[in-house]
């Protein structure tokens, strides 16, 4: 066997560890839009002003746990939906990267002659081509197996609203830590031009979108009015007036124009404010350079995005 045919020979190995056909998406997972229904449904039988007492009280106590309930799972979904995504993207890009590597060790050995010195030509291409194959296995097998402990630790939220709509999933929001002061604040998102330069003391988080600095010398955060909730972010992908699953609910907005990563809008009729459960810390964020790895132990915002937040299913149950 010749060295290029054992290149090819490991090439195909590990092509054949990405499996065959369209890798499958989060779509089949995602039951977040019926479920938000539920949710609104819900939310606008809450008890009137009519309605007052003991009963009213336990009614409105109920209807808001089986809310939450409905709002936790969507969100969850919509979690799982992604991770799955991502997970179709690594295969995806797997199979690309090992097609650009067969393709360059292949055009190397059409440029020299098929005799034992044209062999040896090939020797340092070839050896090239197999660490490049290494690494691209290594790299696939580290999202994948990150991807794998997100999606496992979903499992235990999952558990955790199952297990009744008072239980833990109620009690757990009765006892959230405080609110950071420097947690995003919805209220304060300032929206311009991209090519405007944005306001003093504040920072660029996506093109034309920019909120307070947190660490801005001589200036002290407040207790943010609409703190942003991570399980409150809705990302549909990018807006299609043809495909109703990337509009936005009512009563949310996109956080950055464009972005596909929807939030509740502050200035909507009826809005809600509820205490977060993964409140969107900026002191604790990082604002990522064009192309910049995703630090270890963070994750996106939302995908694609240019902030990073610790990520919060570290430490969760497994």
């Amino acid at each position: 066997m010749s060295a290029l045919d054992g290149f090819r020979t490991i090439w195909s190995h590990a092509n054949a560890t990405f499996g065959q056909g369209t890798p499958i998406d989060g779509s089949q997972f995602d039951q977040s839009d019926g479920l938000r229904n539920l949710q609104d449904t819900v939310r606008s039988a809450r008890p009137d002003g009519a309605w007052t007492g003991s009963a009213s009280d336990s009614y409105a106590e109920a209807n808001g746990k089986h809310e939450r309930t409905l709002g936790g799972i969507a969100r969850l979904d919509k979690r799982l939906a992604s991770e799955v995504d991502r997970s179709a993207a690594v295969v995806m890009a797997g199979r690309r990267d090992l097609e650009n590597v067969r393709q360059w060790v292949n055009d190397a050995a059409a440029r020299v002659p098929n005799t034992t010195v044209g062999e040896r030509m090939l020797y340092p291409v070839i050896s090239k081509g197999s660490s490049e194959i290494k690494d691209i296995l290594t790299r696939s097998h580290r999202d994948m197996s990150a991807i794998a402990g997100r999606i496992h630790g979903l499992s235990g939220e999952y558990q955790t609203l199952s297990e009744g709509e008072g239980g833990k999933a109620g009690a757990k929001l009765d006892k959230l830590p405080k609110t950071p002061d420097t947690t995003l604040d919805l209220d304060d998102v300032e929206y311009l031009d991209p090519t405007a330069l944005g306001p003093s003391h504040y920072v660029e988080i996506g093109p034309g979108t920019w909120v307070p600095e947190n660490d801005y010398p001589g200036v002290a955060p407040s207790p943010p009015k609409a703190p942003l909730d991570y399980r409150d972010i809705d990302y549909r992908g990018p807006f299609n007036p043809n495909d109703s699953k990337t509009w936005g609910r009512t009563g949310y907005k996109e956080l950055v124009p464009g972005s596909g990563a929807w939030v509740p809008d502050p200035n909507a009729p009826g809005f809600a404010q509820h205490p977060p459960e993964v409140p969107v810390d900026m002191a604790t964020a990082q604002i990522l350079d064009p192309g910049q790895l995703i630090p270890s132990g963070m994750v996106e915002l939302y995908p694609g995005s240019r902030v990073a937040i610790p990520d919060p299913n570290l430490g969760a149950p497994r």
